[in-house]
């Protein structure tokens, strides 16, 4: 929906729950995700967006003491507190950066292979080299390493894993084979379906 509102910031996905009446907007600002859930149904939270913070976890405290809430389930009503703090680009904006840049990315692991793995946010897609320290599909990270490029191809050589928790797998696009072909730069290191491909 972040297209169809100009004003919104790209780096926010208002799409997480895929029905609106669980869309709960706040200028600059947005939660998606499900207000009712069954009776003993987990519910993995998603990521609130704030403008010019970055999100750092639920908390069932409003001092945000304790562990940090990371999944639901249908035992009644539940109330939580989101934590935001230190700014940390989007997948986008690392892109954009030079070589060489040491900086924060986070995002949701979208593929592991050997010691290199992907991860993807509602902005972009980047690979991540060096070691993979355990991750697997769906785990939310925030990583700490230098903006890189090989052969064209924009990357993050990675220093460490600041944080980890489980999440969900990255829904793939669908996305037709002449979109791709057309700007192949704005799928590179994203989870898509190819339309028309045998």
């Amino acid at each position: 929906l972040n297209s169809v509102r100009a004003s919104w910031p790209k780096s926010a996905d208002y799409t997480l729950a895929g029905n609106v009446e669980y869309f709960q907007p706040t200028w600059k600002g947005g939660f998606c995700g499900p207000a009712t859930y069954a009776e003993g149904e987990t519910v993995v939270l998603p990521t609130p967006y704030k403008e010019g913070e970055s999100f750092l976890g639920w908390y069932k405290e409003a001092d945000f003491s304790g562990e940090k809430v990371t999944t639901i389930s249908g035992t009644g009503d539940v109330v939580l507190y989101a934590k935001f703090g230190e700014y940390i680009p989007t997948i986008a904006e690392v892109i954009a950066m030079t070589d060489e840049t040491e900086t924060k990315v986070q995002g949701t692991v979208s593929y592991v292979a050997g010691s290199n793995f992907w991860i993807q946010d509602a902005t972009a897609g980047i690979l991540c080299y060096g070691k993979n320290h355990g991750l697997a599909e769906g785990d939310l990270v925030v990583l700490a390493g230098k903006r890189a490029d090989y052969k064209g191809s924009p990357e993050l050589a990675l220093d460490s894993v600041v944080e980890k928790r489980a999440g969900k797998a990255v829904a793939y696009q669908t996305t037709p084979l002449a979109a791709i072909v057309a700007d192949t730069l704005a799928y590179l290191n994203e989870f898509v379906y190819i339309e028309g491909v045998t």
